[in-house]
């Protein structure tokens, strides 16, 4: 590829970085690069073994996942701008230390924290308070300050809220001890139920996405789309739109799948006649799309499942359809701009055969298969997600067998692995913020009290309740990932859509197709 074509890419990634929120990272050199990449790749093994053992303790599993996520974390991303790009400085070995400190005495005194509930010692004070602040600074470096910011001002809020004037928000307020408690000392915060759905579902998911794009199934839902759109009318853009529909299906990422689809359909786009705005938006509204195509349908999906204790193929099958009516709407909007700009088909010289992709890639069509079976057959996402990545890795193993290159296949495994811990962090770093938020809205009952002010300013009409929400998503959304975004609003106003008489699953689903609309 020409140096100015990889420029260019660069910075189209960079571009993507900034708008997703997240920090520049350090790029490794030598040593640390082979630490970082070894617990990376460590921690997504250990995370898809974890499926098979049924006797790991619910504070190790918690209590161990997000001291990887916040070791890696900073590792991964630098403090300040003057801080070391290519190594770890002393202050992220500090935190890091402080790091095994803080959640490792959670995973070994979990059992006598809850015996005593209620009744924090000075070493739950302490180390309650530093974890805290941990995941604060772990997601302020991943991600922006936005999160941490809600995040504290809750806990100020339970400290304060006998001092708030007589009304809604006002409460009894808690003690230090009593917020901790909750916070650190329990199963109700920092290791709420987000840590442990994104344990037992999503993070299986980011990983199986990380292996297939590791091993070339990216490039063939890129392919296949391409080749069955390119003699038709507006092609490129079409293809873009089918391109992010299927790679939406192992990704569930709108970023991924920009980046993934993005760096070659809109340049093919502009190639074919399309104005670079009319490529952007096609390719942005798509990868959007993609956020909630089934199966994998992003974190926020098996958060819902989880909170209406529902089967997580029972949510798949009801998004289905509005998933595809979501697709055919951009693919009519970009045929009519193709039209509106006598644009033709993709030229035959670009257009690659469909039954040379065909032949290339369906065995990546298999995985997928497992996944859908084990699902409708009433198994566990991980359950599901497990076997997918064991028959894809059994898949690609053979395919390296046949080809006689099985020595390239276990360096390729390994860099899938840690590519998979890599992409889970943006997501994993949000658990303890958002578990804080969560936790601190049903100690302090403001997650009942929000639906009376929301039926209290719609005056009982769904309609008004419904922008409402929509605005509020929109607002969330310019600071912080969709998946918060999402749990917070399923968290405040589904309860109060659920007193208008909405449907509990509709309720979710909109505050969902919002929060992914954020982006």
């Amino acid at each position: 590829m020409p140096t100015s074509s990889k420029a260019r890419q660069s910075r189209f990634l960079q571009l993507l970085e900034e708008a997703e929120g997240t920090r520049a990272v350090r790029e490794f050199a030598g040593f640390w690069k082979h630490v970082y990449k070894l617990l990376a790749a460590t921690y997504s093994l250990l995370l898809i073994l974890a499926v098979l053992v049924d006797d790991v303790g619910t504070s190790t599993l918690r209590g161990g996942f997000l001291l990887a996520i916040l070791t890696l974390v900073f590792l991964r991303y630098p403090a300040t701008r003057n801080s070391p790009r290519d190594r770890p400085g002393a202050l992220d070995l500090v935190l890091i230390a402080l790091t095994v400190l803080a959640f490792g005495n959670f995973i070994v005194d979990y059992e006598n924290m809850a015996w005593r509930a209620g009744t924090t010692t000075t070493r739950d004070l302490v180390l309650g308070t530093i974890a805290i602040a941990l995941v604060m600074e772990a997601c302020r470096r991943a991600m922006s300050v936005v999160l941490p910011i809600l995040a504290m001002v809750m806990l100020v809020y339970a400290l304060l809220g006998q001092v708030l004037p007589t009304g809604v928000l006002a409460h009894q307020g808690f003690g230090y001890s009593q917020v901790i408690g909750d916070s650190y000392a329990s199963t109700n915060g920092i290791f709420g139920f987000v840590a442990y759905v994104f344990i037992a579902y999503v993070m299986l998911f980011i990983i199986m996405g990380a292996l297939f794009e590791q091993f070339g199934a990216g490039r063939f839902f890129i392919d296949l789309p391409v080749a069955l759109t390119a003699r038709y009318r507006g092609g490129p853009a079409k293809a873009a739109v089918v391109a992010s529909g299927m790679f939406g299906m192992i990704s569930g990422s709108a970023v991924a799948n920009t980046v993934a689809t993005g760096t070659f359909t809109i340049p093919l786009m502009k190639k074919t006649g399309y104005r670079p705005e009319v490529a952007g938006a096609v390719e942005a509204a798509a990868s959007t799309g993609g956020m909630f195509m089934p199966p994998v349908m992003g974190a926020g999906a098996f958060l819902m499942a989880e909170m209406l204790k529902v089967p997580y193929a029972y949510i798949v099958k009801i998004a289905f359809v509005p998933a595809i009516l979501y697709f055919f709407s951009v693919l009519v909007m970009v045929h009519f701009e193709a039209g509106r700009a006598g644009l033709g088909a993709m030229p035959k010289s670009l257009r690659p055969a469909i039954g040379a992709v065909v032949r290339g890639g369906w065995y990546y069509l298999l995985p997928l298969i497992v996944l859908f079976f084990t699902l409708f057959e009433g198994y566990t996402p991980s359950f599901a997600a497990f076997w997918a990545i064991v028959s894809f890795i059994a898949l690609m193993f053979t395919r390296f067998a046949m080809s006689g290159q099985v020595r390239r296949f276990f360096p390729a495994l390994y860099d899938g692995l840690a590519s998979g811990g890599e992409k889970s962090l943006i997501v994993g770093v949000t658990a303890g913020p958002v578990g804080i938020i969560v936790g601190i809205a049903l100690l302090t009952g403001l997650a009942f009290r929000f639906s009376e002010i929301v039926m209290a300013q719609t005056h009982g009409m769904v309609w008004l309740a419904l922008l409402l929400v929509m605005f509020a998503t929109f607002i969330l959304g310019m600071g912080i990932t969709v998946t918060a975004d999402y749990l917070i609003l399923a968290l405040l106003a589904v309860p109060a859509l659920g007193q208008l008489g909405v449907p509990l699953i509709a309720a979710h689903l909109v505050v969902f197709w919002f929060s992914q609309s954020s982006n």
